[in-house]
């Protein structure tokens, strides 16, 4: 028997819903939007999607033991009556709505819970982790789950929230203008940070000065008692806290208080001195350690004592995909492939050249970088200058978008460059080029699947030589 969310009647009235079916009786033990992983008890939200439609798959989310399911109201008198008998119903004029109200109502009954809120264009997930090791040395903490960071993601990520939390470290995307200012809204932090802003999803916003406006959005629903941060070099500063409410101050390698001095061994991490204490760091490049200064200011915004911020930032380590270091086959890969921009793949580069580096040689691989819009073209000729100015052994180029970064590395550089637009042929010439002792950094945005290549390094590295 799981643990109780709430009541079958709480939900009806959070999600401003009609209830229909039995009689209204019985307890949520969780909220789902996918029957694949629903479980007995649990509140089905049918959503639509990009693909598929929750209301197709209603009879499957009963069989699962759905409690009851929350469906749109203009969708009802086109059930079949099988269908409708199938279970209990909330009917609301948009499920998606409903889910957020549903989950602002539910953080409503935590009001001694301390919540973090991480947003930027860059290193979000590896700063909400550091904060959220730091936190769990001072008491149970809650950290966002996965890449729950979107409009619908936070949501569902709220649900996993219970009475013995402290903290709670959450995560805000966004790819659409006004998403951030959704999500605050639902959140509603006592502690807000803002990474950076860079060209992440630049497509859907149109500028740098926009995605800053998005960002800034984090402290909208800021209080008095609200305290917010910025990095200390941020060109934004001014236009993200500008009439805000709450109390800002800035994070940084100059900033953050205790930071005596920091060292990057790039691709071995970086070594920081607080307050006396010599804290390795398991994260890769210069950049994570200004990610560990935002997750210090914010611990110490929260009141974490000297002793847990020490113990906390040695246990953080990378997500998947975020910086992990794999050895594979006698090749060591840097897989920096859960997404990519233009800002990520300088300070991946940067990390890696930072490194001493004895053994092989330094490869690249760079897949398309997504959702740039009208800057594509601008910001993946930029790239291919930065991989011809890395001073790697070698390039390989991924993808339709990556072509341009190719064509600019190899007019600009006559190291060796190669391209593809399939990925079978991408890692056939890989596994040809590749050598025992070599180190390859992988990058590009999650639609590429670039960690793929890791597979059969064990094989690649026993011969080789030629692309």
């Amino acid at each position: 028997m799981g643990d109780i969310l709430f009541s079958l009647e709480f939900a009806v009235d959070a999600c401003a819903g009609k209830f229909v079916g039995p009689a209204m009786v019985g307890d949520v033990q969780g909220v789902s939007i996918d029957t694949r992983t629903l479980k007995p008890n649990d509140l089905f939200v049918a959503l639509p999607g990009e693909n598929t439609d929750g209301h197709d798959f209603l009879s499957g989310a009963f069989a699962a033991g759905a409690c009851c399911a929350v469906v749109k109201q203009a969708f009802w008198e086109q059930f079949t009556p099988e269908i409708k008998h199938s279970g209990a119903y909330i009917l609301v004029e948009d499920p998606l709505i409903a889910l957020q109200n549903l989950a602002r109502r539910y953080l409503e009954g935590f009001p001694s819970l301390l919540k973090v809120a991480v947003t930027g264009s860059n290193g979000k997930t590896s700063t909400r982790d550091m904060i959220a090791a730091i936190l769990a040395e001072c008491g149970s903490t809650y950290v966002t789950r996965g890449n729950y960071n979107s409009e619908i993601g936070l949501p569902l990520s709220v649900f996993g929230l219970n009475r013995d939390h402290v903290y709670g470290v959450f995560e805000l995307g966004s790819n659409r203008k006004g998403e951030i200012s959704l999500l605050a809204d639902i959140l509603r932090p006592s502690v807000a940070l803002i990474t950076n802003i860079g060209t992440a999803h630049i497509g859907m916003f149109g500028s740098k000065g926009a995605i800053a406006e998005e960002k800034g959005a984090v402290f909208s629903c800021f209080d008095a008692s609200s305290r917010g941060l910025v990095w200390e070099e941020e060109p934004f500063a001014e236009k993200l806290v500008s009439g805000r409410h709450g109390t800002f101050g800035f994070f940084g390698v100059k900033s953050t208080e205790g930071i005596e001095s920091v060292e990057s061994r790039g691709v071995g991490g970086g070594v920081l001195v607080y307050k006396g204490r010599t804290i390795k760091l398991n994260y890769p490049g210069y950049h994570n350690i200004v990610n560990a200064c935002a997750a210090v200011s914010v611990a110490g915004l929260c009141g974490a004592g000297d002793e847990a911020v020490a113990a906390g930032l040695q246990k953080a380590a990378p997500a998947f995909g975020r910086g992990q270091i794999v050895q594979e086959g006698g090749v060591t890969l840097l897989q920096d492939c859960y997404n990519a921009n233009f800002e990520s793949l300088a300070a991946g580069i940067a990390s890696v050249k930072d490194s001493v580096w004895q053994k092989g040689r330094r490869i690249g691989v760079l897949g398309a970088m997504k959702e740039l819009g009208e800057y594509a073209g601008e910001l993946h000729d930029e790239a291919g200058r930065l991989c011809a100015e890395s001073g790697f052994d070698a390039w390989f180029f991924f993808g339709e978008e990556a072509k341009v970064a190719f064509s600019r590395y190899r007019a600009s550089c006559s190291a060796p460059g190669f391209y593809d637009d399939e990925f079978d042929s991408l890692s056939g010439r890989v596994a040809g080029f590749i050598l025992p002792g070599d180190f390859l950094y992988l990058k590009g945005s999650r639609s590429t699947s670039l960690e793929r290549l890791t597979v059969g390094m064990a094989a690649a590295g026993k011969e080789g030589g030629n692309a």
